[in-house]
């Protein structure tokens, strides 16, 4: 057909009553302009959808985006099962379709708990955290708050359950202290927090899991490090004397043999958003709020301060930046984009 349609290569993951978005992709492979309209077939899943401006103009080869937005009621049960949907494009000339795709969606249980944790500033040392948590189940719940910690150190949470009514809030704090290097650059950790519903099985996934990262500092400073190196070059001098000069000194190693800083963010990762940290708006609570909204969608994502990191851009004065890392492929990065699409549309891979 003329026109190619792109649609998510993962299922989109819809939650009863809780609206969504997935972006769709629309290309002329003809070599003449085409006006097309785009519309969704009638079937369960696109009894839910509706297009935002559906008529597009391409020129040879050109492409362009619509919207699909869904809306699922809210007394629609959840599957394990995917359902399809159809994206036409129609030449309005004429009324016959010049191109179409298939995607697919299911329908997850709405979640239970959001779960967000923030650091809070510390200088060295012992690093304080805050888990904010909201219950957003009809019903009470109670917690237990399990942690860890990578690379391993000592964690502290107080309390160690918590219990929320319906609808209710709660905050447990938790002491890091991270395990950062002897000397030379920081080392980054990441803190895993899990929530897991004392009345379920042992077995059974957490209710909402929560993830923050840091960097540590080398457990010397600068002078400390600096009067230890100078107390180690007299002592390498003096027995390259007494050994005649059989001990190589530093500085006559190979060259570019020193292994580089850890980089707080690896790349490809999906940048989520950003939001400033300066400029008169509040951009941390923005984030936090971001982050929380994410969360309860079940979205693995996390936060991080654009100035403690070379990977990522600082804008004007620094950036709040939510985005998820590890992924290990451009293509694993993009696969995670489409699958959260619904819910972050502004997911974007960064190689």
């Amino acid at each position: 057909m003329d026109v190619e349609i792109i649609l998510p290569q993962a299922p989109v993951a819809l939650v009863p009553g809780v609206p969504a978005q997935v972006r769709v992709e629309v290309r002329n492979r003809s070599a003449t302009p085409l006006s097309v309209r785009l519309t969704v077939q009638p079937n369960r899943a696109g009894s839910w959808a509706r297009i935002d401006a559906p008529t597009l103009t391409l020129a040879p080869g050109d492409g362009g985006t619509v919207d699909v937005r869904f809306h699922p009621p809210a007394d629609v049960p959840p599957a394990a099962t995917v359902l399809p949907f159809t994206v036409r494009a129609d030449d309005p000339r004429y009324g016959v379709p010049v191109g179409r795709a298939t995607g697919l969606v299911t329908v997850t249980p709405a979640p239970r708990l959001a779960a967000v944790l923030s650091r809070e500033p510390a200088r060295r040392g012992t690093v304080p955290f805050s888990l904010s948590l909201v219950n957003l189940d009809a019903t009470s719940l109670a917690l237990r708050l399990g942690t860890r910690l990578d690379p391993p150190g000592q964690v502290t949470v107080e309390p160690t359950v918590v219990e929320l009514p319906p609808g209710g809030t709660g905050t447990a704090r938790l002491r890091v202290r991270p395990r950062g290097a002897l000397i030379g650059s920081q080392t980054r950790y990441v803190l895993t927090v899990t929530c897991h519903d004392i009345k379920a099985d042992e077995d059974a996934p957490p209710v909402a899991t929560a993830e923050e990262d840091g960097l540590a500092p080398p457990r010397l400073g600068r002078r400390p490090a600096a009067v230890l190196g100078t107390v180690l070059l007299v002592l390498l001098a003096a027995t390259a004397v007494v050994f005649g000069g059989r001990i190589d000194l530093p500085g006559r190693g190979v060259a570019g043999s020193t292994a580089p800083p850890p980089a707080p963010v690896s790349r490809p990762y999906a940048l989520v958003d950003v939001f400033p940290q300066q400029g008169g708006t509040d951009g941390r609570a923005a984030a936090d709020a971001t982050l929380a909204r994410l969360a309860a969608a079940g979205m693995p994502v996390r936060l991080v301060d654009s100035t403690t990191s070379d990977q990522v851009a600082d804008g004007q004065g620094g950036l709040w930046v939510l985005l998820q890392d590890g992924l290990g492929t451009v293509e694993a990065t993009r696969a995670y984009c489409d699958r959260y699409r619904a819910v972050a549309p502004k997911c974007d891979v960064v190689p």
